[in-house]
């Protein structure tokens, strides 16, 4: 793996943790409006950072993004 594509893979990284930590804020309102706890809020950015971290991995390891294949 040279230099652009451990780079791209990072960006492909970056992109869904910041995606997933933008849904579980979503994610951690609604729960906290529902269950009527603040405390819910946490455990939703955490499921949404975890889900991102998932998905983004999984995304780079199949090589997404990469225009060469």
């Amino acid at each position: 793996m040279n230099g652009n594509d451990k780079a791209r893979r990072n960006e492909i990284i970056g992109s869904a943790i910041a995606i997933g930590a933008g849904g579980g804020v979503a994610l951690g309102l609604v729960l906290a409006q529902i269950l009527g706890h603040v405390g819910f809020m946490s455990v939703g950015i955490a499921i949404g950072l975890c889900l991102g971290l998932v998905i983004g991995l999984f995304i780079a390891n199949r090589g997404g993004g990469n225009d060469a294949r």
